[in-house]
Parts: C-alpha cells; structure tokens; sequence
C-alpha cells in the first residue's frame, strides 16, 4: 500500500508487517504497477491525520484481497 508520496520519483510502501509505518519502503513509481484499489478506511485516517496503526494496515489488506500469499495462490 502506498503511504506517501514524495511529490517526484518516490513512494513509500507499507504492509504492516515487514513494512511498518516506522520503516516504509521507498520505491521509484516506475517500478510500482497501481491495483486500483482504495483503501477507503486508511485514506480517510490518513487524510485527516488520525493515528493509524500496522495491525489496521494489515487488515486492510487483507480484507482487500491482498493477502500474504496472493501471488502464490497458496
């Protein structure tokens, strides 16, 4: 999930579990392929500056369908 974006060439990625809110990671947006998918709960924390926290992420996600082993199928 894209937490921030930096106004150039980066984002910062987060997951809640390998990727906290205190270590996100920052990609270049050439190498990161948009789902479009919204996290409607998250962006609306986010946008008004409420605390958000890893578990909250986590569930978003996986609640969004993107779990820890989506790619795999397992």
């Amino acid at each position: 999930m894209v937490y921030s974006f930096d106004g150039g060439n980066f984002a910062y990625l987060i997951d809640g579990d390998l990727r906290k809110l205190d270590r996100p990671k920052k990609k270049k947006l050439m190498h990161i392929e948009p789902t479009g998918c919204r996290l409607d709960d998250i962006a609306n924390k986010l946008a008004n500056h409420e605390p958000l926290m890893d578990a909250e992420v986590r569930k978003a996600l996986l609640q969004a369908g993107f779990g820890k082993n989506t790619k795999t199928g397992e």
